[in-house]
């Protein structure tokens, strides 16, 4: 009976060690291959001025203030293609600045509920325009991708569109 219960215990450590050998080698290829060509690939998006992947698989990217984030965020889409990657955008910006992008989400919330894009970019600019600051609202059938600037200071926010009924009845 001694026999069998050392056997078992060996085996379940053999095991253990195996199983963990297994995942640490899917994180290693992961985070050496795929990860890296990942880097490598959206460093060559025009605009992009610093990128990470951490390991939750969310790529943190800092967009220079010239550029379109809208057009940054598609060419961007195009490298992750469908893999469950969440691309999160950095900003320079400043608490007056989150404020007017709280302020202004508001109004983007509504618009994609009520379908009113038009009254929505003109209330978004004039927003912007009361608090010294520019507003670019970009729309595309996924997203409302929002910039605003003040002085040396960006911010960009990246908001999805509900694709389904069942969404949008879920955000409101």
């Amino acid at each position: 009976m001694k026999v069998n219960i050392k056997s078992f215990v060996w085996t379940v450590i053999f095991a253990g060690l195996f199983f963990g050998l297994l995942v640490g080698l899917q994180f290693g290829i992961k985070s050496l291959f795929v990860d890296d060509r990942f880097e490598k690939q959206l460093a060559t998006v025009s605009g992009i001025e610093d990128i990470s992947i951490d390991q939750e698989q969310v790529i943190n990217i800092q967009v220079s203030q010239e550029e379109n984030i809208k057009t940054v965020y598609e060419e961007i889409d195009q490298i992750i293609k469908n893999k469950r990657y969440t691309v999160n955008v950095i900003s320079n910006s400043t608490e007056k600045l989150d404020r007017l992008g709280e302020k202004c989400e508001i109004a983007i919330e509504e618009a994609m509920v009520r379908g009113n894009f038009i009254e929505m970019e003109t209330y978004v600019a004039q927003l912007a325009h009361d608090n010294q600051a520019e507003a670019d609202v970009f729309i595309d059938e996924k997203r409302v991708y929002l910039q605003l600037r003040s002085g040396s200071n960006y911010l960009y926010r990246v908001i999805n569109r509900p694709q389904t009924v069942q969404e949008l009845a879920n955000r409101t």
